[in-house]
C-alpha cells in the first residue's frame, strides 16, 4: 500500500487510483470493444475495467460509502453525507487514438457534507500523481502545487471544446473568438477533450510558464463536463491557489451543467 498523506481516505484514493492506472497501462495500444455514447463520446471496455477495479479496491477500506461513477454507477443520487465521485479513464478519445501519453488519467474526489475534502488524478502512462486534502495543499508526488497569475496578453489558453460543435455554447464561441484577437491571449490551443489538463495550470512553477487557464464547455442537452471531469480538478486546482469559477466568475456547482 502506498502511503502518501496520514490521510486514511487520501491514501485510499491512491492506492484506488493505482490499480485502475494499471488496468489502463496495460490495455494500452491494445484492440479494444469500443461503443459510441454520442458523436465524438466513445466508451471502451478499459473505462468499465478501472471503473470496476477501482470500486473494488476503495469498498476494501470503505465498503459503505456510495460511489458515482460515470461509466458504471452515474445514477447514484449525491445527496449523501460522504460520496465517491469517479472518472475511471478522463480522455478516452485520446487513449484509444495514441495521441498523448500525459492525456488519459484516473480521477477521483471525495464529497462529505457538500464539500470536496480529498482528490487524487493520476496519469498511468507517465505516472504521474496529483492530489489534496482540504485546507492542506495540492500536491504533485511530493512537491506543493502553486498556480500563479499572468497577464492575459502573455497567458496559455486552453479551450476544452465538444466534439459535435452542434452543442457548442454561444458563450464558449465568442470567449474563443475574444480570445483569438488583439489584446487576447498570447496562445490558445485546442487539445484532445480531457479535463485532467486543469492540473496543468497548477504545476506552472519555478518561473515556467504553463497553461494559465481552461475554459470547458458544457450543455445540459448533452453533459460534457460531469461531476467526475470536475471534482478531483476543482480541489487540486483551488488547493494550489486557483479558481474554478462559472462565465459569471461564480463558484462552480458540479451538479449544475454550464460552461
Amino acid at each position: 500500500i502506498q502511503l502518501v498523506s496520514e490521510s486514511p481516505e487520501l491514501n485510499a484514493l491512491v492506492n484506488a487510483a493505482y490499480k485502475a492506472g494499471e488496468i489502463m497501462r496495460k490495455g494500452y495500444g491494445q484492440l479494444q470493444k469500443i461503443e459510441r455514447k454520442g458523436y465524438g463520446d466513445l466508451v471502451s471496455e478499459v473505462d468499465r475495467d478501472c471503473d470496476r477495479t477501482f470500486q473494488e479496491s476503495f469498498r476494501i477500506a470503505y465498503p459503505d460509502v456510495p460511489i458515482l461513477s460515470e461509466e458504471i454507477s452515474p445514477g447514484t443520487p449525491h445527496e449523501v453525507e460522504k460520496l465517491l465521485i469517479l472518472d475511471p479513464l478522463d480522455g478516452t478519445s485520446a487513449y484509444l487514438y495514441g495521441v498523448a501519453s500525459g492525456i488519459p488519467s484516473v480521477m477521483a474526489a471525495i464529497r462529505s457534507n457538500g464539500v470536496i475534502t480529498h482528490s487524487v488524478v493520476y496519469f498511468p502512462l507517465t505516472k504521474e500523481l496529483f492530489y489534496a486534502e482540504k485546507s492542506k495543499g495540492a500536491f504533485k508526488e511530493s512537491k506543493r502545487l502553486e498556480c500563479r497569475s499572468s497577464e492575459l496578453t502573455n497567458s496559455w489558453v486552453e479551450m476544452n471544446q465538444y466534439s459535435n460543435c452542434e452543442y457548442e455554447s454561444s458563450l464558449f464561441n465568442k470567449l474563443r473568438t475574444t480570445l483569438r484577437s488583439r489584446n487576447g491571449a498570447q496562445l490558445v490551443t485546442t487539445f484532445p477533450a480531457n479535463s485532467g489538463v486543469g492540473l496543468r495550470i497548477a504545476e506552472g512553477v519555478n518561473g515556467k510558464q504553463k497553461i494559465s487557464a481552461v475554459v470547458h464547455d458544457n450543455s445540459k442537452e448533452l453533459l460534457k463536463q460531469g461531476p467526475w471531469d470536475v471534482a478531483p480538478i476543482a480541489l487540486i486546482v483551488e488547493e494550489a491557489g486557483g479558481v474554478v469559477v462559472n462565465f459569471k466568475g461564480q463558484p462552480y456547482d458540479i451538479f449544475a451543467p454550464e460552461p
